[in-house]
């Protein structure tokens, strides 16, 4: 990725202490490494809000909280999540539906959140779903704003989306069958 926005590329990782970001030369980009300040439990996620290259970097924690850096490696003021009631272990995920963003990721509880790009909830979650481990959380943007979702598979072989209102629905599709399938959607995200 271009950091800088001067077409020099760099890489960008996460360790269980750290975010790290090399250059081509695998020397250390200024601003990096960012300590973090518990033990990161999720692979690290790079947003692009705009597609202006203004990066934000987002890893889960330990401590249950999520945190938001930018490209120069200084936390962002304003992003306000709280904490999450279970560990989070999957990579949080970005997605927009007609102009709004979306940040989307679910704890070791089942619990999914759905925040805007201060960390505020966007959309209320009443009750665990209990996503796949093989199973992204995929964004599907329709037409209407409200038929536009959020889906994946479930532990229990169900697909189950989360509409722009909070509703659930829930489509059985395999019956004790998930340990040998994976669930892909049709549609790429940007």
């Amino acid at each position: 990725m271009d950091l800088f926005r001067n077409r020099k590329y760099q890489m960008i990782f996460n360790t269980e202490t750290k975010i790290l970001s090399l250059d081509r030369k695998q020397r250390p980009v200024e601003g990096f490494p960012i300590r973090l300040p518990s033990v990161a439990t999720s692979p690290l996620a790079v947003f692009d809000y705009e597609g202006n290259r203004k990066y934000r970097f987002v890893v889960a924690t330990k401590d249950k909280s999520i945190r938001m850096y930018k490209a120069k490696g200084e936390p962002v003021k304003g992003f306000g999540f709280e904490k999450s009631r279970g560990t989070v272990y999957r990579q949080p995920r970005h997605c927009r539906f007609h102009r709004k963003d979306y940040i989307v990721f679910d704890d070791a509880l089942g619990y999914v959140y759905i925040l805007d790009r201060k960390g505020r909830t966007r959309v209320g979650v009443d009750h665990a779903i209990h996503y796949s481990d093989r199973s992204p959380i995929y964004g599907i943007e329709s037409s209407s704003r409200l038929s536009s979702y959020w889906t994946g598979m479930t532990d229990k072989g169900t697909e189950t989306r989360i509409l722009l209102d909070g509703s659930i629905t829930s489509t059985p599709i395999y019956e004790d069958r998930l340990s040998r399938t994976a669930f892909f959607s049709s549609r790429s995200e940007p």
